[in-house]
């Protein structure tokens, strides 16, 4: 069941447009996340997900996988996972297309095998439909020369940041025009030292701050649990998502999200939240506690096209509302 694409055109965007003229999307499986990024993730864009543990990166990845799969199939997606700590069995049940299969541990371990594997991804995409790359992640990326040192030997990951520079200077271009969407995952760190400015960053240096066309950061709100026979047990987590860059659309737009464990992002039960929290139940046709309802009942009957239209509604009236804002802040005239 594909997700509703965002359309800005059709939903009403500002008067000078919030997306780029040729951008084209994929959809991320929260349609409040599409809209904070524009329309999603961009088609042949570095798109980079940062987040602390538990706050729904890999689950990201593997949505942008499943929404792939479903809009152009298998064959042009590669999952290369770097941190020999993946359950594939997990990531099914989740949504990973069973065409996809993650790369062996050890496989992609250094900087130096990730450029390689990258180019020579490239190099099988004829550019006549898009491809998605994702690196899961890039904190567990070593370099040649780390790896080959002995442990406690100081490399202070120089190279590292060097070999990321060269790779986006050599294959950014050529990704583009293959129409390749990069995914790379993000670990948080502590910016050590810092008493004035950010107190936390990531691996890969200004080079992938330059060439990201879009940078999501990810924090855990708070758990979701529920009670059964007198248990109480952690079902999900709630995600903030904060747009740091975007050249595809508006940038520093947010978004909120339900994570469900075993499930992926609970798109449906996100946008009912957003309308009743900014109070635009009067968006929609029907009132917002038949969507509750409604939405229990098909995934009891596992309902697919049922769970799509109501997405389809939701998502319109969510969009609406999104973009009414915009224009409301969006100046009266253009400079030029």
């Amino acid at each position: 069941m594909p997700r509703v694409q965002i359309n800005a055109a059709k939903l009403k965007p500002s008067p000078h447009g919030t997306t780029a003229p040729s951008a084209s999307f994929l959809p991320s499986g929260s349609t409040l996340l599409d809209l904070a990024n524009g329309g999603g993730w961009g088609i042949g864009s570095v798109v980079n997900i940062v987040g602390d543990r538990s706050s729904g990166k890999t689950l990201l990845a593997i949505e942008a996988c499943a929404n792939f799969a479903l809009l152009y199939g298998t064959s042009q997606i590669r999952y290369a996972e770097a941190e020999a700590a993946f359950s594939v069995d997990y990531a099914r049940s989740i949504g990973l297309p069973h065409g996809v299969m993650p790369t062996e541990t050890g496989e992609i371990s250094t900087v130096e095998d990730f450029a390689k594997d990258f180019h020579k991804f490239l190099d099988g995409c004829d550019g006549k439909q898009p491809s998605l790359y994702i690196l899961d992640s890039l904190d567990a990326l070593s370099d040649d020369t780390e790896a080959e040192s002995e442990i406690g030997t100081a490399t202070y990951g120089t190279k590292k940041a060097r070999m990321m520079s060269e790779m986006f200077r050599r294959y950014v271009a050529l990704s583009s025009e293959k129409r390749c969407t990069l995914i790379i995952i993000s670990q948080i760190r502590d910016n050590i030292g810092v008493t004035f400015g950010q107190s936390k960053t990531r691996s890969g240096g200004r080079a992938l701050d330059f060439y990201s066309s879009q940078i999501v950061w990810l924090a855990e709100i708070k758990k979701l649990t529920r009670t059964v026979s007198g248990q109480p047990r952690v079902m999900g987590v709630q995600v903030l998502a904060k747009n740091r860059k975007n050249k595809l659309g508006l940038p520093f737009r947010e978004a909120e999200f339900s994570l469900l464990f075993q499930y992926g992002i609970a798109d449906e039960v996100s946008m009912m939240d957003w309308l009743k929290k900014y109070k635009a139940e009067s968006l929609l046709p029907d009132p917002l506690d038949s969507y509750d309802r409604r939405l229990k009942n098909c995934m009891f009957e596992k309902d697919r096209a049922g769970v799509r239209l109501i997405n389809e509604q939701l998502s319109e009236a969510v969009a609406k509302r999104w973009y009414d804002i915009e224009e409301a802040l969006t100046p009266p005239m253009s400079k030029y």
